[in-house]
Order: structure tokens, then sequence, then C-alpha cells
């Protein structure tokens, strides 16, 4: 969805608040029994702010996923459907003000271990 209301070339998002509907889009999907599960960048306050508006009284359970700068470079590349150093220019304000309920580390800790934890928050958040 997003690629198709990106302008890539000159490296901007078309001047629409994709997140507005993006946040809505979730609540919809919840409010029909469906269960999901986010990537999101919360790449500013009105992102932040809408999220918690948006899904307030919905159960959202926020989780860190971390790894080293190196390794986001890497996986970057080998993904080859990202613009070259998207990633590391996001850890300027990416998990800078964000409260998780969960974090991971995807290069310390093996799947089924970031799954494992990841489970055991929802358990003990009732979710």
């Amino acid at each position: 969805m997003i690629e198709q209301m990106e302008d890539r070339q000159n490296s901007r998002l078309i001047p629409v608040a994709t997140e507005y509907f993006y946040h809505r889009l979730v609540a919809v999907f919840a409010d029909k029994g469906i269960n999901l599960v986010l990537d999101h960048v919360i790449h500013d306050e009105f992102t932040r702010a809408d999220f918690a508006e948006s899904l307030a009284g919905y159960p959202v359970l926020r989780v860190g996923v971390h790894c080293p700068p190196e390794e986001l470079a890497r996986r970057e590349r080998e993904r080859g459907d990202r613009r070259i150093g998207q990633a590391l220019e996001q850890l300027a304000f990416v998990h800078k003000e964000e409260v998780y309920d969960v974090e991971v580390d995807t290069f310390a800790e093996s799947v089924e271990s970031c799954v494992a934890r990841i489970i055991q928050a929802m358990q003990a958040t009732g979710y």
C-alpha cells in the first residue's frame, strides 16, 4: 500500500497523512475480530498521537524490535526492496520516545526466543 502512496523518486510521501488512514484501517479490522501484526515506524509526534488515539480501547502489544546498525544495513541490502541507507536514517528517530511492552533483539536472540518472549508478554497482559 505504501509503495503506491510514495513518491520514491523524490524520497517523500505524497502530501497525505497516510498514517491517519492506516491507523483507522487497523481499527476496522480489529472491529471485525481480525488480529493483526503491524510493522510500523512511529516517526513523529502526529503519528504517535494518532496511533494512540485511533487504537485507544483496543488491545495493542507494543514490541520494540532491535538489531545493531551494521546488521540493519546488511539486511536492507539483502532485501533489495528498500532505499539503501533508509534504515540507518530512521535510527535518528525510531525508538527514541517509545515505550514498549516487550523488546527483542533479532540479532542477539534467535527467532524462537523472540517469539517466546512476545508470546509471554501477550499472556502477561491478557491478550
